[in-house]
């Protein structure tokens, strides 16, 4: 049994192992087996990558090295896993919600975050640099490109300088593959991650702290502060 959060329902549930399911891939190297969601009883499969490389028994103590081959028994297989899951299949993607943007740009941002979460991390990248072109063009901030865009929104006080300038690395990294020079650029899930980073922080000075702003103000003209 093990304790995850469920792809279909998104509840944190129980996954209970189907007898009989495990099996093992002797050309990948990979144990699977089904999983049955104790909440909306839906079937998801649980893996291990070189599930080979270590064996246990079915107490869950680990044993020497043995090679698991195509006629292992489910038992011997299902001993490999026990609550050793490396991956859940299908793949939930979840993103971050953002209160304070409006509309089609904050479901763009939330989108971007969900590209991450799944390891799409140009989708996350072309997403957050479009994030913050539409963030400027929410301003009523036009211009040829996104650097006179992105200048133009700390001109206009939308945001510090130094999140001006971090948001120039974004447009930095994200004009090849805008532009479909995708075998010139070389991303990680830290590259992404960074560039999630600074459109937060320019959603944050455009919108968060505005939106913030006006609320301690309303509260204080009601007499709650």
């Amino acid at each position: 049994m093990n304790n995850t959060t469920c792809p279909y329902c998104g509840h944190i549930t129980f996954l209970d192992y189907v007898d009989g399911s495990a099996r093992f891939n002797h050309r990948t190297h990979r144990a699977e087996a089904a999983y049955q969601c104790a909440n909306c009883v839906r079937m998801l499969i649980g893996g291990r990558e070189n599930a080979d490389l270590q064996g246990f028994d079915e107490q869950g103590q680990p044993i020497p090295y043995r090679l698991l081959g195509e006629h292992s028994e489910p038992h011997e297989i299902a001993a490999t896993l026990g609550g050793r899951e490396e991956y859940w299949e299908p793949v939930s993607a979840s993103g971050k919600i953002f209160a304070d943007v409006p509309g089609p740009v904050g479901e763009s941002a939330t989108e971007a975050y969900r590209c991450y979460s799944i390891g799409a991390y140009r989708g996350a990248i072309i997403l957050a640099r479009a994030v913050i072109e539409a963030a400027a063009k929410s301003k009523g901030i036009s211009g040829r490109n996104l650097e006179v865009k992105i200048d133009a929104l700390a001109a206009q006080g939308h945001v510090r300088a130094e999140i001006a300038a971090s948001a120039h690395e974004v447009r930095f990294i994200g004009n090849d593959m805008a532009h479909g020079d995708f075998a010139t650029t070389v991303v990680s899930g830290g590259d992404a991650l960074d560039i999630l980073d600074i459109m937060d922080d320019v959603l944050d000075q455009v919108y968060g702290v505005p939106t913030r702003l006006e609320r301690r103000r309303a509260r204080r003209a009601e007499g709650r502060e």
